[in-house]
C-alpha cells in the first residue's frame, strides 16, 4: 500500500512539473550561437515551440532520488512515459503584457500500466481542482492525460519581468530562437520534458 501511496504521488508531480515548464522556451539546434537573454525586448514577439520524449518509470523514479526497488519493479515493469506539448507564447514588451497556450500531454504505456492505470486516472482527476485555470482530459484508451491552459493577456510585473531574465533562457543571435538549456532545469524535470526551443513566429 505504502508503494502505491509513493507511486501516486510520483506521477502527480510529474503532471504539475510538466506546466513549471511551460512558460519556458526541441531539439537543440547546432552551429548556432546561443546567449542569455539580458535585455527584456528579447522577448517581444509570439513564439511557438513543441516537445516530445520519453522515458521508463525507472530513469524518472531515479531522477527523483528515489531507490529503484524490488516493489517499484513489481509494480511498474518496464513502463514508459511519454511527454509532448505544444506552446504559444506572446510577449509585447511595449504594452507590457503576456498570454499563453499550452497543451501538454502525458501518456503511459507498457509494464503493468493496465492494472495501475485506474489508480493513476483517479489520482488525476482529484488533482484536477486543484489546477486552477487548467483543462484537463482523461483518454482511457492509450493511457493518458492532457492538459490545456489558456493564458488570457497579462500585465507583466516588476517581479514577472526580472524571474524571466533571470530564467536562464538563451536566444540564439539572429533573435528568432529562445531555449532553455537542459542543464538549468532541475534533474527531475528535466527528466521529463526536454530542452525545448521557441521559434520567433
Amino acid at each position: 500500500m505504502t508503494s502505491k501511496k509513493k507511486f501516486r504521488g510520483i506521477f502527480c508531480v510529474a503532471l504539475v512539473l510538466g506546466f513549471v515548464l511551460t512558460g519556458c522556451p526541441t531539439e537543440p539546434s547546432k552551429g548556432e550561437t546561443w546567449t542569455n537573454v539580458d535585455d527584456f525586448s528579447q522577448f517581444d514577439g509570439t513564439w511557438k515551440g513543441s516537445f516530445r520524449k520519453t522515458i521508463t518509470a525507472k530513469e524518472f523514479i531515479e531522477s527523483l532520488g528515489m531507490t529503484w526497488d524490488t516493489s517499484m519493479q513489481l509494480m511498474l515493469g518496464d513502463m514508459r512515459i511519454t511527454n509532448s506539448g505544444d506552446i504559444t507564447l506572446v510577449v509585447d514588451t511595449t504594452e507590457m503584457t503576456s498570454s499563453m497556450i499550452s497543451i501538454i500531454t502525458q501518456a503511459f504505456s507498457g509494464g503493468n500500466i493496465n492494472l495501475i492505470w485506474p489508480m493513476l486516472r483517479d489520482e488525476m482527476l482529484a488533482s484536477e481542482g486543484e489546477l486552477e485555470g487548467i483543462v484537463v482530459t482523461i483518454n482511457d484508451e492509450n493511457h493518458s492525460v492532457t492538459m490545456e491552459m489558456n493564458q488570457p493577456e497579462t500585465e507583466i510585473t516588476e517581479n514577472m519581468m526580472a524571474s524571466m531574465l533571470a530564467s536562464g533562457m538563451e536566444i540564439n543571435e539572429v533573435g528568432t530562437k529562445l531555449r532553455m538549456p537542459a542543464d538549468s532545469i532541475n534533474e527531475a524535470v528535466s527528466a521529463i520534458i526536454p530542452e525545448i526551443i521557441l521559434i520567433k513566429q
